[in-house]
């Protein structure tokens, strides 16, 4: 459905005059607010090494 849409939404882009990143703004918009989200691949999540601090008995002279 999306690809048939967006060809249809190209096409009145064209009758309205528009080309260009206009045109593809219009159609992605247009796209966006009738619901369709774009596919994006998943990211795994990076884990942040921590910061370990020992504190030695031997350590508390302050």
């Amino acid at each position: 459905m999306p690809v048939e849409m967006e060809r249809k939404l190209r096409s009145e882009a064209r009758r309205k005059g528009m080309s260009g990143k206009e045109a593809d703004a219009f159609v992605y918009g247009t796209m966006r607010k009738q619901g369709w989200k774009p596919s994006t691949k998943k990211v795994l999540a990076k884990v942040k090494p921590r910061m370990v601090f020992s504190v030695n008995e031997s350590d508390k002279d302050f």
